[in-house]
């Protein structure tokens, strides 16, 4: 196992500090530099932005790098350039001349530089020498990577929790904008829309508000703004994902095949592509059906990902592991998918909330079978079962690992029944393997 594999497996990674970040990446001599980036932040939906920004750039012709976390099979899927992941040569050519200057960090600081941390510096390393046109990357919450301090020209914040910490959620985010950047801004909810505002006005930013209640406009600090906000026009099913109209600051995309399923998934597509709208500076022009086929390169293991058995019941993943991400699961095992009975397999780690992904799923769910996942940060199935069970449901069934849970909830479902896997990238990843799927 090389060493970046081996540090992901050891267990939970510490709370980096921005210092020891920044003193790595002056030692490596600023690779994060190397080329122009876009910042992914928020609560939700980041590596859907960014995957998604990656395949519009590669349409337009430009190569994209993108870091995502977290990965489901292999840690190479976190590192990729032009959407393929780094090859396990370059992992370990780059983890090789990684080392030095991690010994060199970690001799001046008490606490040695974390996993996140680490992985960041592996990607900008591997992108500046791709080289690639565009660094996209995504930002932990609360950890400081070279994702976090490179502050890039345009950042997009996908989501904010609702309720009265919206605007300390924004703040905490904000922090990460650079000073005059293009902030791009997912916030249907007007309390979002201002707490935005507020970022923007103090980091100096040029702020998008993208799917906003229709009597907030989209603010930028160019000319060329459309009268209305931008956002998703209309959506329909389709067969493998959705058709969907897009308003974007420039302009309409309309007629979008996006093969994902999933609300919430269209919005990050008005979101990206928003996003793609101001790194451009909002120069407009851009082609549709470029556009078009970007948007249908689009592929995301584990995001509402239907797997088809020929003589069983289908099995839908998805890395659905608190209420928020359970209401958008509910929503679209509603709405997209006829089946007569919903079987969940749940494998959550203590990092998730698997409480509050029950209640969001509530009645979608007819039968529950609960797993630990493979992970040292596993929760107690025990302790969560007794906490799931409810008067007038099915008491929770036990499985002593995936393969075992798969093979009961399968046992519960009949063929036109859907077997569904969430609770955390942990379980998702041990599916898709225990389902004999490759490394996407």
């Amino acid at each position: 196992m090389d060493p970046l594999a081996r540090a992901l497996a050891d267990g939970p990674d510490g709370g980096g500090e921005a210092h020891r970040t920044q003193l790595l990446l002056e030692l490596l001599g600023r690779p994060d530099t190397a080329s122009p980036g876009i910042a992914v932040l928020g609560s939700h939906g980041k590596t859907s932005v960014a995957t998604m920004l990656g395949c519009l750039l590669g349409a337009l012709g430009l190569t994209a790098g993108t870091l995502t976390a977290p990965h489901l099979q292999d840690a190479r899927e976190r590192i990729r350039v032009a959407t393929e992941p780094i090859s396990a040569e370059d992992l370990a050519l780059r983890t090789t001349e990684l080392d030095p200057f991690l010994e060199e960090v970690d001799a001046r600081h008490d606490a040695p530089l974390t996993v996140d941390e680490t992985v960041a510096a592996l990607a900008v390393m591997h992108f500046a020498d791709a080289p690639v046109d565009v660094a996209i990357l995504e930002v932990l919450a609360g950890r400081a990577t070279a994702a976090s301090v490179a502050r890039a020209e345009t950042a997009v914040l996908t989501h904010l929790e609702g309720g009265g910490g919206v605007a300390e959620e924004a703040k905490r985010w904000g922090a990460l904008v650079g000073e005059d950047a293009v902030l791009v801004g997912a916030a249907p909810q007007p309390a979002a829309a201002g707490a935005l505002e507020t970022v923007a006005e103090r980091r100096g930013a040029h702020l998008v508000v993208v799917g906003a209640d229709d009597a907030l406009e989209a603010r930028v600090g160019e000319p060329g703004v459309s009268g209305s906000a931008p956002g998703l026009r209309r959506r329909a099913l389709a067969v493998g994902g959705q058709q969907i109209d897009l308003g974007g600051v420039t302009g309409e995309v309309d007629e979008v095949y996006l093969p994902l399923h999933g609300a919430h998934q269209a919005r990050n597509a008005a979101t990206a592509l928003v996003a793609l709208e101001g790194f451009l500076g909002f120069a407009g022009g851009l082609d549709a059906d470029v556009l078009r086929e970007g948007f249908a390169a689009v592929r995301l293991p584990g995001r509402l990902e239907v797997v088809r058995r020929p003589d069983d019941a289908s099995v839908l993943l998805d890395l659905a592991a608190d209420g928020v991400a359970g209401q958008a699961l509910a929503e679209a095992l509603t709405e997209e998918f006829a089946v007569r009975h919903r079987v969940l397999v749940l494998g959550a780690t203590d990092e998730g909330d698997p409480l509050g992904l029950l209640a969001a799923l509530g009645e979608t769910v007819d039968h529950l079978v609960l797993c630990p996942p493979d992970s040292p940060r596993a929760a107690d199935v025990d302790a969560l079962a007794a906490q799931a069970t409810t008067p007038g449901r099915p008491r929770p069934e036990l499985a002593e690992d995936l393969p075992a849970a798969i093979e009961r909830a399968s046992g519960l479902a009949a063929k036109e029944d859907v077997v569904v896997v969430a609770g955390s990238a942990a379980i998702v990843g041990e599916a898709r393997t225990a389902l004999g799927l490759p490394v996407a």
